[in-house]
């Protein structure tokens, strides 16, 4: 019945003391969110900060992620639960469906891949501190 984890990834729902599948998949949202591009979509200087942005649910989409990735990730940190996109439908999502016909890290060539990797290293760094 208490709230633990990390703040960043708690669905607003959780916050009003509430839980079911549906905050996986907004926790899910914020990770994919955060791999992407290195940052949090929640940040504040504190618990009660954070807990009031997850509340609002507004949050800045990175322009460099395709249409389809912003797609999912907006389905996914969707503040009403109800609309949220449930596991299913995000298994099934555009975007994992022109991952995997494009396959595209296999089609990237390794200096490619060595600089998609260390922008990706980059921004978790910078996002650690």
């Amino acid at each position: 019945m208490d709230i633990c984890g990390s703040p960043y990834y708690i669905a607003p729902e959780v916050l009003s003391g509430n839980y079911g599948q549906e905050c996986d998949l907004w926790s899910l949202g914020v990770t994919l969110y955060q791999l992407l591009s290195g940052e949090m979509p929640f940040d504040g200087s504190g618990q009660q900060e954070v807990f009031k942005k997850i509340k609002k649910g507004h949050f800045k989409m990175p322009a460099r992620l395709s249409p389809e990735c912003q797609d999912l990730i907006q389905k996914m940190i969707t503040v009403d639960h109800k609309e949220r996109i449930n596991a299913q439908d995000a298994i099934g999502h555009t975007w994992f469906k022109i991952l995997n016909d494009k396959n595209l890290v296999k089609s990237m060539s390794m200096a490619d891949q060595t600089e998609l990797d260390k922008e990706v290293l980059q921004r978790m760094n910078s996002y650690r501190g």
